[in-house]
């Protein structure tokens, strides 16, 4: 027997799960996307349908033609805010809003096109409207069941995952399928089209297949994954440890990434754009305050009105922060070495009202317009801050990661109440906590409700 056929009769290796990975099978992602188009579809047609009947009107109607138009304008639009991707199978969030912003944006486009063609007068917009409401309804409807079934199958997890634990432990999961490999030759594998289809056999239907292995095993593992025509992955315990978030290239070299940038440029921009309309409405419709505030420091303590400090900014660089002045100019500490405290002599009776109702932080509003600050963001420290003798970042190693972008007027970690002096190491602890969770997921709408939120707990006890 020659090599040939001893190779193609050699026994498939035995590859045994122990846990079927959840997910959604990648066929019936194919599968309910499609559904999620065809119903879009027929929600639209039917609801444009009834509201023009019960108008009067029929199909011939301009109004219909215009509706059935805008149909691929908002399949496109949709697709474009994510309501056909993977996490809007799973959630509600995604899969609702994406459709949403892609149904307003359709209507916008189409509207801005029969404005520019003067073409509006033909169309019925009682009849319009009714249709696009009632289509959305009911598009809105079967999303929601489709996620609720999806959920109660696969919980929140989407992707089909599994993993080959070869000479390094990994955790175990009831989200994917795991499967001991340190029995198998590798080296072998590679050298056995019969084995390698065994290999093979077992990912069919996963999206990622993660090894965990050691680094002597890295070289011969990565070959066998870019055999396979999924993701391949490889789990290492000391990339892991460090934070690993991705790679990048260097002139042909790879690098890993341990921190992306915390908001892209368009959200930059946006955000940029928010901070900047937000500070120039308060600042007209609060200069009345704002005046009154300048006027009663300096009667009863003279000048200087404004008290500058340098605070950590963004990317742990320093700025001037601007304040109402609320302590007596003979007692200021301009270092912040002491925290405030209750019925601190320092602070004047002035300064106690404006302290107490945040009016010492409206000059802020200018550090905003400057670019130094934004409206909503991770609360600026003083540079050298304490907590009972013990400098912030030596209470969380996490303290600088804060400050990946501007700092805030007000945050998330404020309107949770994790405000005032810090007198004790919880009190830091839970901010950075806060300010964390907001640079992990941040979006407009946060800021918009963090913002409104801020307005119930402007006046507060722990400010003094």
């Amino acid at each position: 027997m020659n090599e040939n056929s001893t190779i193609a009769n050699s026994a498939p290796i035995a590859l045994l799960s122990t846990a079927e990975p959840k997910g959604i099978h990648p066929r019936t992602r194919i599968f309910q996307k499609y559904q999620l188009i065809l119903v879009d579809f027929g929600a639209m047609i039917a609801s444009i349908f009834i509201a023009l009947w019960l108008n009067g009107l029929s199909v011939e109607h301009p109004t219909f033609n215009v509706a059935t138009g805008s149909i691929p304008v908002l399949w496109i639009c949709a697709a474009y805010f994510g309501a056909y991707s993977n996490s809007a199978l799973v959630s509600y969030t995604r899969s609702v809003s994406g459709f949403a912003q892609g149904l307003i944006a359709a209507v916008s486009i189409c509207l801005l096109f029969l404005f520019a063609v003067k073409a509006t007068n033909q169309i019925s917009r009682l009849s319009l409207s009714m249709g696009l409401f009632g289509g959305a309804i009911i598009a809105t409807l079967f999303r929601f069941y489709l996620v609720r079934r999806n959920r109660r199958r696969t919980g929140t997890f989407v992707d089909r995952v599994i993993v080959f634990e070869d000479d390094v432990a990994i955790h175990q999961s009831e989200n994917f399928g795991h499967v001991p490999v340190t029995h198998i030759d590798i080296g072998q594998i590679l050298n056995n089209p019969a084995q390698f289809e065994a290999i093979s056999q077992s990912v069919v239907g996963m999206d990622r297949v993660v090894v965990s292995c050691s680094r002597e095993r890295r070289n011969e593992w990565s070959k066998l994954l870019r055999g396979l025509d999924v993701q391949g992955e490889i789990f290492d315990r000391a990339l892991n440890e460090i934070g690993i978030v991705g790679t990048a290239d260097l002139e042909g070299k790879r690098t890993f990434v341990v921190t992306p940038n915390a908001l892209n440029l368009r959200q930059q921009l946006v955000k940029r754009l928010f901070d900047i309309f937000v500070a120039s409405v308060a600042i007209i419709l609060l200069s009345p305050i704002l005046l009154a505030a300048a006027i009663a420091i300096l009667i009863e303590d003279g000048r200087p009105v404004l008290f500058l400090q340098r605070r950590t900014g963004q990317g742990n660089r320093s700025f001037n922060i601007f304040k109402f002045r609320s302590m007596s100019h003979a007692l200021r500490d301009d270092a912040a070495t002491m925290v405030t405290s209750r019925n601190d002599p320092r602070v004047t009776r002035v300064g106690n009202f404006i302290r107490k109702t945040s009016i010492d932080e409206l000059p802020q509003l200018f550090n905003v317009l400057l670019g130094h600050m934004s409206v909503v963001g991770p609360r600026p420290h003083a540079i050298v801050g304490r907590v009972q003798e013990r400098l912030y970042w030596d209470i969380d190693p996490r303290y600088w990661e804060r400050h990946k972008i501007k700092p805030g007027m007000t945050g998330l970690a404020q309107v949770r109440g994790f405000r005032g002096a810090t007198h004790e190491e919880r009190h830091l602890t839970d901010r950075v906590a806060a300010d964390l969770e907001y640079l992990a997921d941040w979006s407009i709408l946060k800021d918009i409700r963090i913002l409104f939120a801020t307005l119930r707990v402007v006046v507060h006890d722990s400010a003094y």
